[in-house]
């Protein structure tokens, strides 16, 4: 007697679904650690509870292609091997469906703000392709720490994602007593983006140049907004008057719109921000993009040029976006997570509705965003230091 299993792959993940019914069949053996072909055509599995072989049927069988539940099968993982993925000491299958309730991302800043939009958009489609409704959760407040803290105290069950930006990592310098560790208690999942960070000056200011900038600076007393004391753009713009020689006062705003509308006023004649909140004013020509903090040149903005190709050094920053998890999750659904979202962003028309808000979609293997987030804690802890940056 063997319990009868549908299967089938996407991509280069391993599926494998559930028991639909017993059979009396002979079957063949499949070898322990084999790994299944890649294909987009069901395939049909078979355990033998005495003997604990997971074998492969050849042929295929109506019951599997009829099953309602096929519809679920992007919902299912089950580890690296075939082994570890389906025979467990009992010599029953073991697998656990996920999602089998709603999903809730934590998003630590306000409805409408530029993460929440990625948010929400990421959200509508992991809610179509899992079949459960992805919630966005906005726990604005202590530049995302309170979110922080909602997702560190979650169940390790992977219900719950926090949204995270460059703020993140900015915040461990910051703030001396979070209430998370920032890499002991969190997991990632995938990178997601990022947006460039401009350097730009009001039309008024006679400021056409990061070179006439740097040249006023020396020569009078002048002052930058920014989009917040302690955020990406402050840090980055005291790092790069520094790397100048200059001494120039830093003007701090409750969010990017705020500082970009004071700028465009010439209240303040230098605006650090993310290019989304200036470009309606750079198009209209009331800003003047002097240049943007990345290494190269971003594809969303051509003709903007890098600080260190006009040889004002090397400064390379940028604002990116993440998601990551508690830690404790399961593996093997954190690596579901992250092939779903990677494919999600890979959609066309998520990359240009995200181009639209001025961000490049950039994504990621776990790995390769753990690496990047420890990185990244390490440059702004330094540079928090560095520039005695305190919180008011």
């Amino acid at each position: 007697m063997y319990k009868l299993l549908c299967r089938a792959t996407s991509g280069n993940i391993q599926q494998v679904i559930f028991a639909v019914g017993e059979m009396n069949m002979p079957v063949e053996r499949l070898d322990y650690g084999r790994q299944f072909e890649n294909t987009t055509t069901p395939e049909y599995l078979a355990i033998n509870p005495n003997q604990m072989v997971p074998t492969l049927l050849h042929r295929e069988l109506s019951i599997c292609k009829s099953h309602t539940l096929l519809t679920m099968l992007m919902r299912i993982t089950l580890g690296l091997t075939m082994a570890a993925a389906l025979i467990c000491g009992s010599g029953t299958v073991s697998a656990q469906a996920y999602p089998s309730k709603p999903i809730k991302i934590v998003v630590g800043f306000p409805p409408g703000a530029g993460t929440d939009i990625i948010a929400r958009l990421i959200a509508k489609d992991l809610q179509d392709l899992f079949g459960q409704p992805v919630i966005v959760d906005n726990k604005p407040g202590a530049g995302g720490n309170i979110a922080a803290e909602v997702a560190a105290k979650a169940p390790s069950d992977g219900y719950t994602l926090l949204f995270i930006n460059s703020t993140f990592a900015a915040n461990v310098g910051l703030f001396p007593k979070l209430g998370f560790d920032p890499v002991k208690d969190f997991t990632p999942v995938t990178l997601l983006g990022s947006a460039p960070l401009l350097i730009a000056a009001s039309r008024s200011s006679g400021i056409d140049s990061l070179k006439t900038m740097v040249e006023q600076a020396k020569a009078k007393p002048l002052s930058y907004a920014s989009c917040g004391n302690g955020g990406p753009p402050h840090i980055i713009g005291e790092q790069f008057m520094k790397m100048q020689g200059i001494g120039v006062t830093h003007i701090p705003y409750k969010g990017c719109g705020p500082a970009t509308t004071d700028v465009v006023s010439n209240q303040v004649p230098i605006l650090f921000t993310n290019l989304s909140s200036a470009v309606p004013f750079l198009a209209s020509g009331r800003l003047k993009a002097l240049a943007v903090t990345q290494k190269r040149r971003s594809a969303l903005a051509p003709d903007i040029p890098t600080v260190g190709e006009l040889g004002f050094g090397n400064l390379d920053a940028d604002l990116w976006f993440g998601l990551i998890v508690r830690a404790g999750v399961p593996k093997n659904i954190i690596e579901l997570l992250n092939h779903e979202i990677v494919k999600v962003m890979e959609k066309p028309e998520i990359r240009d509705k995200l181009h639209a808000q001025m961000v490049d979609v950039q994504t990621s293997t776990i790995e390769q965003f753990d690496k990047y987030i420890k990185s990244e804690i390490n440059k702004y802890t330094a540079l928090v230091k560095e520039f005695n940056i305190k919180m008011d």
